[in-house]
């Protein structure tokens, strides 16, 4: 059976439902990250948060109805390999969910890497580095929770996460 069957674009799944279907815990999710292969299954799972993330921002956005998907790993360079490389090189099927609440992420579709290059972006602490980003195209149209909003990722930062004016007095 081809996994990618078993979701439906646009349906919502709990973490629960993930777990059953993929063979892990539905807590495992909270700390996996944001790309968690399954070879068993063939895929690996790629979860964004456009709006940006509770812990930390990967600056994920939206080009046309292509993901701009940024890489693995929060502190220091990221680097192609491990699941980066996966996606770069599509070693296994991508499939992209998007967090839209609680211990719930809907699925987009599947997509293909069409491109991958490196950039620049602060790390957990602040500090600047070496990211890589990835243009995903989805197979058929993505389910997009983000339509209109502006395609800049310092846009999309939350208010609290944005620079302030440097006020002298």
């Amino acid at each position: 059976m081809d996994i990618k069957q078993v979701f439906e674009v646009g349906r919502t799944y709990s973490w629960a439902e993930l777990g059953a279907v993929f063979g892990f815990k539905p807590n495992y999710l909270s700390a996996a990250g944001g790309m968690i292969p399954r070879t068993s299954h063939g895929v690996l799972i790629l979860i964004t948060h456009p709006e940006g993330g509770k812990s930390f921002d990967y600056e994920d956005y939206w080009e046309g109805a292509d993901l701009i998907h940024t890489g693995r790993g929060q502190k220091g360079d990221q680097v192609l390999t491990g699941p980066n490389g996966d996606v770069a090189n599509n070693r296994l099927s991508l499939l992209i969910f998007e967090n839209v609440g609680t211990r719930q992420l809907r699925f987009l579709g599947s997509a293909k890497c069409t491109a991958s290059w490196p950039a620049r972006g602060p790390d957990v602490d602040g500090r600047d580095r070496v990211i890589y980003r990835f243009r995903l195209q989805f197979e058929t149209s993505p389910a997009k929770s983000t339509e209109g909003q502006s395609n800049a990722p310092q846009s999309r930062r939350r208010p609290e996460r944005s620079p302030r004016h440097f006020d002298p007095s």
